[in-house]
């Protein structure tokens, strides 16, 4: 698991300061997702729908369910909560999963509603932080433009603001 650490600037560097943090198991990643301070989160993982429609991240060691996500951020202000999540996993994009970390506090999600593969996800991340960190934009234009530049790519990745998805 990765996550990046980004704070927005105020001056125009074409500068991003993020931290990596390799995560296994479940429970570390929930400890690591409570206590994230960080403007935008990237958890790079698998995902997948079991049988009785729950999604979740299948990590090394468990898996992550939308349950267990329940008052994740409860003892933080709201401006304490990340803004942006990106869900790179297979399948993570469906809707329990995405309420439970949008009920939580997380304004932005973004994932993967069908299979992706590993080249696919890496154009897009890198075309969505290139908007995002580099160019300024705003989360939600910078999604669209990289919808818009890789259509191919893109189209099984979905947007989500407050847990409604955002049409492209």
């Amino acid at each position: 698991m990765e996550i990046i650490n980004h704070q927005l600037r105020a001056d125009n560097r074409k500068e991003v300061e993020f931290e990596v943090r390799r995560v296994y198991g479940s429970w570390k990643l929930l400890e690591n997702l409570k206590y994230a301070d960080q403007y935008s989160i990237h958890i790079s993982s698998h995902g997948d729908v079991a049988k009785n429609g729950r999604t979740y991240l299948d990590l090394s060691h468990g898996k992550l369910y939308a349950e267990d996500l329940e008052s994740i951020w409860a003892d933080f202000k709201k401006s304490e909560r990340p803004l942006l999540l990106i869900l790179s996993a297979c399948r993570a994009g469906h809707k329990d999963l995405i309420k439970a970390l949008s009920r939580n506090g997380c304004r932005y999600c973004i994932a993967p509603v069908l299979d992706t593969n590993w080249e696919h996800a890496a154009l897009f991340s890198t075309f969505f932080y290139t908007y995002l960190l580099l160019e300024r934009m705003r989360p939600v234009t910078a999604f669209r433009r990289t919808v818009r530049t890789l259509p191919e790519v893109t189209g099984r990745w979905k947007m989500f603001d407050r847990g409604n998805e955002i049409i492209v």
